[in-house]
């Protein structure tokens, strides 16, 4: 909750748009890249949970989001988005192995939040 209103705190005192944003391509791949985010993570989620599954669903978003920031880190031009990524999958990763080799995460989700 601190780092959200951090977040919130800085966005409100910078100044302007994003430059990249500011371009209406960068805009569109922009909105392409997160409706095919929500639009797959949506329909991963609800296959995972119509099979029972749903425990896995934190891993998913977690490697989902993570996965994201590739095709972000070239259309916004921030190439910090990368490392970004990298952390996000491989907490999925992370949680996914430990969800399966323990007992710990059962029967509920693996939650990568922590990580």
């Amino acid at each position: 909750m601190l780092l959200t209103a951090t977040g919130v705190v800085v966005t409100k005192r910078s100044e302007g748009a994003l430059p990249a944003m500011s371009d209406p391509v960068v805009r569109r791949r922009y909105g392409i890249i997160v409706g095919l985010e929500f639009g797959l993570l949506g329909a991963g989620a609800a296959v995972l949970g119509a099979t029972g599954h749903y425990r896995w669903i934190a891993v998913l978003i977690c490697f989902g989001v993570g996965v994201h920031f590739f095709p972000l880190a070239s259309t916004l031009q921030n190439p910090t988005l990368r490392p970004l990524g990298i952390l996000l999958v491989a907490v999925a990763a992370a949680a996914l192995g430990v969800g399966l080799t323990s007992a710990v995460a059962r029967p509920r989700s693996p939650a990568p939040g922590p990580g």
